[in-house]
């Protein structure tokens, strides 16, 4: 994990799920904890990807895009397209230069690292298994990968395990298992 990581991963009061209270269980959080440390260091973005976020406005609840690196916990994030989910914790939050994959659709331009779990072709994938002409959300087909060097290394994380990051829907765990459920 990064030296720099953010503080609010220690305070684990800031937000509570209102189906489990899981500070009060040791052995949740002790799992917890050792997945975020370890699926953290191999999974991040880079600073400009781009997260829908929900905030109050004159008309009573809109979403605007916001960068990784202006996020914070208790923000709520797009965890699928149309739902908002409170960012619970910051694993990464980091100004370093990191190489990313760059998915290029014919819609939007994905840049994450590569062993990040993203949905493709209906199933959630490491990107870096991801080939051209694969499809990613409902249809936007995959036309070209590369890989760039980026700066920032950020890691949000939502209750659902899932963000949807420039426009396409991402996870962070293979198994696609929500540990609050």
């Amino acid at each position: 994990m990064c030296d720099d990581v953010h503080d609010d991963y220690i305070n684990r009061t800031a937000l509570r799920h209102p189906r489990v209270d899981m500070y009060k269980n040791t052995e949740l959080l002790r799992a917890w904890d050792e997945m975020l440390m370890k699926q953290a260091e191999e999974e991040c973005h880079p600073a400009d990807s781009v997260v829908r976020v929900q905030h109050p406005c004159d008309t009573g609840t809109c979403a605007s895009s916001r960068r990784m690196d202006e996020l914070h916990v208790g923000d709520l994030a797009e965890s699928t397209p149309g739902v908002f989910e409170p960012i619970m914790t910051l694993t990464h939050r980091s100004k370093r230069k990191k190489t990313y994959l760059q998915l290029r659709t014919n819609k939007t331009t994905l840049n994450i690292s590569p062993r990040h779990m993203l949905y493709v072709n209906g199933k959630s994938i490491r990107a870096q298994e991801a080939n051209v002409f694969d499809t990613v959300n409902d249809g936007d087909r995959i036309e070209d990968i590369t890989m760039v060097e980026m700066d920032g290394i950020y890691h949000p994380w939502s209750w659902s395990n899932k963000l949807v990051v420039d426009d396409v829907q991402t996870s962070y765990l293979k198994s696609n298992v929500n540990l609050l459920e």
